[in-house]
Order: C-alpha cells, then structure tokens, then sequence
C-alpha cells in the first residue's frame, strides 16, 4: 500500500474529504519524492502531486500512486487544488496547521472553494509515528554509515588537526559511505569549547574531542549520539555515551 493510500484510508476518520499536504517533510513523506516547492492533494478517491517545472521529469520517474500536475506562472497551486476539489466535491479539506503560516491560511481561506478548512496535521503526525518495514531499512542504513565514519574518524584524528578538518573529514566520510546530506552541521568541539552543546566547529587544534553528527538516508534522519575521544598514550583512544561522561575523567 502506497504513502498516500494511507493517507486516504484515514481521512474519514478525520471527518475529510481530502487532505492537502503543502510541508516539505511530509511531501517527501507522501510521495517519496523531495522537492522544494509543490504540493499533494489526497481525496477518498485518488491522489494528485503539483509541482513546477525544475521537478517534473525526476517526479514522473520516481512517483507513483499519483497524478503529476505542473504549476505554472499561469497556472498556481491554488488554481490545481480548485481544479480537484470541484471535480470531487471537496467540502472539507485539511491542511497541516502546525506547518501553515497564517498568511498561507488566510490566502487558502480567499483562494480555495472549498467550505471548510480544517486542521489536520495530526493525521500525518499519526501515521509518521509508526515505521514501515523501508522506513526502518532506511534507519539501520544511516545507523551502519554513522558508525563506520565514526570509525574513520578515529583514525584520522591526531595532535594537530583542528575541529574544522575533523568536521569536514567525518561529513565526507558519511557522505562516500552513501549519505544523501547532513541533517545538520556536525558539532565538533574540543577543550574549553566542549561545554557548548551546539558548538561550531573552529580553527582549534584539538585535545579532548566531543563530537556529534547525524546524517539522513533517504529522508530519515539518524542521531548519532556524543562521543569523546581521548588521544592517549600509544595511540589509543576512548570514546564515552552521554551518560558515561557524567561519571568519566580524563585520564591524567
């Protein structure tokens, strides 16, 4: 069963007629496809994408359990929602209220023919909570490519090499290891700088090493948690969990 399949399956419970799904996250979500810019519109009886153009090839190619619309100049988003929601007699479409801006309601609210817009971000929320079998495929992936650049990393790091060259060195270790990207920018941090939970990594040679990353496998993203790394005598280093560092000292 299709993303959005799951979707339609539970708008009658949520008193819908159609669900629109305007965020990028829950895009990706739905359709399994990322862009940028675009739209889903799922109805009880069939399922529509919009996007523009940049999109269109790659989302014929990747989309299915859907009809791709392009938006143009011409022809908005809101033209292409109108268009679906008269030629199904949407009454009742959710949107995703923790994602809208209230000028994006208040122009949904001009724009759109249907009766009733309702807020549905928890239909969504629901069905994201609980991982299909691919979701956790995807999950274990980015778990195996954290753990063996953090095994690289070990190995790159020696007196000397500043938090900046450790940052970017484990980032194109995650990368070649099959990363699509960064969730965010690696914390690498050291010495006196260790105390900033969010650091930016810096020109600092490093000593004592905190180090947190997290990458995403198509479209999940995995949490790779603190490590602290001792290089120590004959070449050894330690790395500790959170919690182990709170009972830790380093060893000197």
């Amino acid at each position: 069963m299709s993303r959005f399949q799951k979707v339609a399956e539970r708008l009658a419970s949520y008193g819908l007629d159609a669900m629109m799904i305007t965020s990028e996250p829950n895009r990706l979500y739905a359709a399994q496809f990322h862009s940028t810019a675009g739209a889903a519109l799922v109805t009880r009886e069939k399922s529509y994408f919009f996007t523009d153009s940049r999109y269109m090839e790659a989302a014929r190619k990747q989309i299915t359990g859907a009809e791709l619309q392009q938006n143009t100049t011409d022809v908005t988003l809101n033209d292409l929602t109108n268009r679906v929601i008269r030629s199904h007699g949407i009454k009742k479409l959710g949107f995703e209220d923790q994602y809208a801006t209230v000028a994006e309601f208040n122009r949904w609210k001009e724009k759109l023919a249907c009766e009733e817009l309702v807020p549905a971000s928890g239909l969504l929320t629901e069905l994201r909570a609980v991982k299909d079998e691919e979701e956790i495929k995807c999950l274990i992936s980015a778990q195996r490519i954290a753990e063996k650049a953090l095994q690289d990393v070990l190995a790159f790091i020696k007196p000397g090499v500043t938090e900046r060259e450790i940052s970017a060195y484990l980032q194109y270790r995650m990368l070649c290891h099959g990363a699509e990207k960064m969730s965010f920018e690696p914390i690498v941090v050291s010495g006196a700088n260790g105390s900033m939970p969010h650091g930016v990594p810096s020109g600092k040679k490093v000593f004592l090493r905190i180090l947190n990353s997290r990458c995403r496998q198509t479209g999940l993203l995995f949490w790779r948690p603190w490590a602290v790394f001792w290089p120590g005598t004959g070449g050894a280093s330690l790395y500790r969990r959170p919690m182990e560092l709170r009972r830790w000292r380093p060893p000197y």
